[in-house]
């Protein structure tokens, strides 16, 4: 009160800074019967009655504890319960206690003594705080680490910008129409998340899809004259939701000329330019064995005859495939354009962890090739998944390395060429062993799935 009144007056005295600091309130009774005595010694005067008290007198301020243990955890050094209570005595408290705890009750002018850690401050100040021992503090540290999907992402910048892709980073703000057109991975009907205060007003919602950032960013490099643009980015997918559910996911986007295998022979964005970029970013997290790509007629994005879905195992991890006609008209990008989104929690739930190293072969391998002839709509993987379904262990790796669509096979046929190679780990096939394995896994194959072999 004293420190606010003269502040408000504008009036700094002696009595103001001194008191300002706190009035002892014991202390009032003994000068003013200082006072009156002095009065008596010096002036004749005679005191009439006794001290005379208006309102209730100040209650005595409360006791505070103070622990041994503490105080030398503070100090560094050991300071006896004894040693303690004859330094806060020597200061006007009183003290009780035992040799583990004392209970001290600060004099009156001592407003600053409110907590344990005053007290031993005090105690310190007294002692000398040059008997305090010099010692660095102790720190421990934990490793906080990296969540998981930090870890990947990392990875898969690092695979992706191996394959001449450049990475984007776009916001995460989205049209309607956009959401509409690219629904993105989340389940079918969802709907997008309204904001409240948009930064602007044609993009009113959260986008529910990273590809339409990419398709902006593709326009704009063709109106700059840029060829050949190979996109990729990181980031959350956004839908309503109680919360709002956020999907990690990875989108890419390809176009312009591809190398071919000759000189100057280069063509337009395929849907295999499309598959190797996926493969790369895949085999990344160490999943490339678990990828299979299946027919997907949900994706409205995607060009109907050049569309798939992105499985992991058995879960589906996105989709793929060159964009829709009228989606390439809407957003005024060339049609030979691919795209592919693909959801990071199923990919990272899909890495089969640690990679194990196996001793490099010691023994040459042999192959074979066998060209199938099959419907238009077969997939390559259903081979596949048949050759491993055998479980043959001198098979070491099969890919398929041709198709072939002719006149001679019919409107409803096509041929895949596959390669085959078999290897033992502790000895060299024979030519007689070779060609026994590759006739039993070949009518295994055409056994089970219906085939014909192509002469």
């Amino acid at each position: 009160a004293v420190r606010a009144t003269s502040r408000r007056l504008g009036v700094t005295s002696e009595s103001s800074y001194r008191f300002e600091r706190g009035v002892d309130a014991e202390m009032v009774e003994e000068a003013l019967l200082r006072a009156a005595r002095m009065l008596e010694e010096t002036a004749a005067a005679e005191t009439t009655a006794a001290v005379a008290c208006a309102g209730d007198t100040p209650a005595p301020p409360p006791p505070i504890a103070l622990c041994v243990d503490r105080l030398e955890r503070l100090l560094g050094y050991r300071v006896s319960a004894e040693e303690a209570a004859g330094i806060l005595v020597s200061l006007g408290a009183k003290v009780d206690g035992d040799s583990e705890r004392l209970e001290v009750r600060p004099p009156s002018h001592r407003h600053d003594w409110e907590r344990e850690v005053d007290l031993i401050e005090e105690v310190a100040r007294i002692r000398g705080y040059e008997r305090i021992p010099e010692s660095l503090p102790r720190v421990v540290m934990h490793e906080s680490g990296r969540p998981p999907t930090f870890e990947l992402t990392e990875e898969l910048s690092a695979r992706l910008s191996t394959v001449g892709m450049s990475e984007t980073v776009g916001l995460a703000f989205s049209s309607p129409s956009a959401n509409r057109m690219f629904p993105g991975l989340h389940p079918e009907g969802s709907a997008p998340v309204q904001l409240v205060n948009p930064m602007r007003s044609d993009e009113p919602e959260l986008r529910m899809s990273l590809l339409p950032g990419l398709m902006a960013a593709l326009r704009h490099n063709l109106n700059n004259g840029v060829a050949v643009v190979d996109l990729f980015t990181v980031g959350r997918s956004y839908c309503a939701g109680d919360p709002p559910p956020e999907l990690r996911v990875v989108a890419g986007l390809l176009h312009g000329p591809r190398r071919g295998r000759g000189p100057g022979d280069a063509g337009p964005v395929t849907l295999w330019d499309l598959k190797a970029a996926v493969e790369a970013l895949v085999s990344g997290s160490g999943s490339r064995g678990f990828l299979r790509w299946l027919p997907d007629g949900s994706r409205g994005e995607c060009h109907p005859r050049a569309r798939a879905g992105i499985h992991l195992g058995d879960a589906r991890a996105g989709y793929g495939g060159l964009i829709h006609p009228d989606l390439a008209e809407e957003f005024e990008v060339p049609e030979d354009t691919g795209v592919f989104e693909i959801d990071l929690q199923v990919l990272l739930e899909s890495a089969p962890g640690p990679a194990r190293l196996r001793p490099l072969p010691r023994h040459p391998a042999c192959g074979r090739d066998v060209s199938l002839l099959v419907p238009q709509d077969m997939l390559a993987a259903e081979v596949e998944a048949a050759v491993a379904a055998l479980g043959e262990p001198l098979i070491e790796s099969l890919r398929v390395f041709d198709e072939y669509v002719g006149q001679e096979l019919g409107p409803e046929k096509k041929a895949l060429a596959f390669s085959l190679v078999y290897r033992a780990a502790d000895r060299t096939l024979t030519e007689e062993e070779v060609a026994d394995i590759h006739q039993r896994v070949v009518a295994h194959i055409v056994g089970s799935l219906g085939l014909e072999v192509r002469a």
